[in-house]
This record gives C-alpha cells, sequence and structure tokens, in this order.
C-alpha cells in the first residue's frame, strides 16, 4: 500500500510539469493576453505560455454552451486564428476591462467574431 502512494505521490509530481520563474495567471483578461503574447528565448518556456494560452481558449470553446455562449467558429480557423481573436479583442478592452474574468472575454469575443445567424 505504501509503495502504490509513492508512485501515485510521484506521478503527480512529476505531471504537474516544469515550473517557470515567469508564471502567469490566466484568469484575467490581462494574464491571458501576458500568456498568449509571451516572449522569450527559452523555447520550452516560449511554448509553455503559448500552449496555456491556446488550452484554456479551447477549454472555454469546448464547455460554451454550459455557460449559456453562442458561437460559431469556421472549423478552417487554426490555433493561430484563434488566439489571434481572443487578443485582439483584449487590446480592444478599455483599460477597466483588463482584470475582467478570461473565460468571460474569450465567451464574448467568439460571440462577437463568429455568431452563429452567419451560418
Amino acid at each position: 500500500m505504501t509503495n502504490k502512494l509513492a508512485l501515485l505521490g510521484a506521478v503527480a509530481i512529476a505531471s504537474h510539469g516544469p515550473a517557470y520563474a515567469h508564471e502567469i495567471r490566466i484568469s484575467s483578461a490581462s494574464g491571458l493576453l501576458a500568456n498568449c503574447t509571451y516572449q522569450s528565448d527559452d523555447l520550452a518556456e516560449f511554448e509553455y505560455h503559448l500552449g496555456f494560452c491556446l488550452g484554456f481558449i479551447k477549454a472555454v470553446m469546448n464547455t460554451h454552451p454550459t455557460h449559456g455562449v453562442t458561437f460559431c467558429i469556421p472549423a478552417s480557423l487554426d490555433n493561430g486564428g484563434l488566439v489571434r481573436v481572443i487578443r485582439d479583442a483584449i487590446y480592444r478592452l478599455p483599460p477597466e476591462m483588463s482584470d475582467a474574468p478570461s473565460h468571460f472575454v474569450i465567451g464574448a469575443a467568439f460571440e462577437a467574431a463568429f455568431p452563429c445567424s452567419q451560418r
């Protein structure tokens, strides 16, 4: 039993991934933007932030029906296009909205950019 617990603990620690000095909270619009535009000479750190950004955007995309948000993203839009839509929407936010919840900003941006009525 002790060996199983030790193994589970090791797996949990190893699966957490690398810790970077520049971890940025993604819960706000400004944090999401920081992750989506992060620049680094360290390729692993750059990919970490971009992956975090894209993963969060896709999570919102995949759960939007449960939150009453309606949008119809074209199947032809690639990952770079998804990030650009969100990045551009955050750039257009007034400064007082920089702490808005990032999932709200993503849903609103996709609703504005890809209304289902256009299909």
